[in-house]
């Protein structure tokens, strides 16, 4: 069941591919990436340059090793004893579909090489998976296995990101230090499951109605649910990336 914990490692995975935009090392960088830190239009034009390399980026980087992330495939999520509430879910073959269409709408670069804020819109998200669960969601009772399957439309995630500059071979790189990223409530989410381990449709149907008329209260008490594994992988992963470049080649402080 595609609960709001999917949509949290969604916006971790963002945030990776977001990093990778302007790193890409089969894209010419003096083609998409110009901007220069002089610039007072510096924001507007980094901001434009992530745009155009989106539809880049998401068939995915074989030579880097980084998968296509629309679709992003997702292996296996878990999750035990989450916000005091006692239950374990796993997820597996977690599909999701419409990152591709995901528009940086608003940046902050100014303050490079310290940080960087952004704000990434989702137009229409789909995500389908394999469940099992056993626990009480929002004070109901459910245990279940079978498939699920989430829509969601204009999805929000706000991201602050600290970066430092570390030397190597005489050059500076951008490092990042540490990352936080702040989902929005979805405009509109629609649930549907199935549940092999129930024998009664009507009761199926009755706790899929309860969960889409409390949508809202599922997701504000998943949305803070952040999995410290894949946090450190995406750390690991930007990181990575961001050492392929020098930071002046990355954001130079004038036009090149």
């Amino acid at each position: 069941m595609a609960w709001p914990n999917s949509i949290v490692l969604v916006a971790e995975c963002l945030l990776l591919s977001c990093l990778v935009l302007s790193v890409h090392s089969a894209v010419d960088l003096k083609k998409y990436f110009t901007c220069h830190r002089s610039d007072p239009e510096f924001n507007k034009c980094a901001t434009k340059a992530f745009n155009d390399l989106q539809p880049i980026l998401a068939p995915g980087i074989p030579e880097l090793g980084f998968e296509p992330f629309d679709p992003m495939f997702i292996p296996r999520i878990e999750v035990d004893s989450f916000a005091g509430m006692t239950l374990k879910e796993v997820l597996t073959n977690v599909n999701i579909t419409g990152l591709k269409d995901a528009k940086l709408t608003k940046a902050d670069f100014t303050k490079l090489p310290n940080s960087i804020d952004m704000t990434w819109d989702i137009p229409f998200m789909k995500i389908k998976d394999d469940y099992t669960l056993d626990g009480v969601i929002i004070g109901m009772p459910f245990k279940g296995k079978g498939q699920g399957f989430l829509n969601c439309t204009k999805i929000r995630n706000v991201v602050k990101i600290t970066t430092e500059l570390v030397k190597k071979d005489g050059q500076d790189y951008l490092h990042v230090k540490d990352f936080k990223y702040f989902l929005g409530t979805p405009k509109a989410a629609h649930l549907k499951f199935t549940n092999s381990l129930s024998k009664d449709n009507t009761l199926t149907e009755a706790m899929m109605k309860f969960f889409n008329d409390n949508w809202k209260v599922l997701f504000d008490t998943f949305k803070d649910f952040r999995n410290s594994g894949v946090n450190e992988a995406v750390k690991k992963g930007a990181n990575t990336i961001l050492s392929m470049y020098p930071y002046e080649q990355m954001f130079p402080k004038t036009k090149l």
